[in-house]
């Protein structure tokens, strides 16, 4: 009700709630994976408190964005403080994703570097092709908000593919 709610909604109150589903759904998908680090031991224990953190820690961005924006009514800079946290979350997510997958052999392993890989060349391949190259080319107030723009991108791709791998290797 409440995303059918966001979706048709208009006027000032839609990014106020699409703020606070957001800070929602994060901290709640944090608390999911905290629950399943409680319920874990040795490197799955451990992967699931780093994709726990990144869950909050984009929880944390969002919090921030929507107090700048929403609450003190600031036109948010580039970068802004709450690009630290939302930053933190694709390193949190692919090291625990990491660390839920350890311990496998090393044809397992050769296997996994190399279908690696293969869906980061082509996940590179179509984020150069949609998003970096415009990025690249475009005109930016500082250099770190030129490192941040293409920071999320990068970040992503590589994210996917370490999601894609794990999928993979629990089937």
């Amino acid at each position: 009700i409440v995303v059918g709610t966001a979706v048709t909604m208009s006027g000032a109150a839609r990014p106020v709630l699409e703020n606070l589903l957001s800070l929602v759904l994060s901290a709640a998908a944090g608390a999911g994976c905290a629950r399943a680090a409680l319920r874990s031991a040795g490197d799955a224990r451990t992967g699931w408190w780093l994709i726990a953190f990144g869950c909050w820690s984009w929880a944390a961005g969002q919090a921030a964005w929507t107090v700048l924006q929403v609450l003190l009514g600031v036109e948010l800079p580039f970068p802004s403080v709450a690009d630290i946290g939302y930053g933190a979350f694709p390193i949190c997510v692919t090291l625990g994703l990491w660390r839920l997958t350890r311990g496998v052999s090393r044809l397992a392993m050769a296997r996994r570097v190399i279908d690696g890989f293969t869906v980061g060349c082509s996940l590179g391949l179509a984020a150069w092709v949609f998003v970096l190259e415009r990025l690249v080319d475009g005109d930016f107030a500082s250099p770190l908000a030129e490192a941040t723009s293409l920071f999320y991108p990068v970040t992503d791709t590589v994210l996917v593919t370490v999601a894609v791998l794990t999928i993979a290797q629990t089937r």
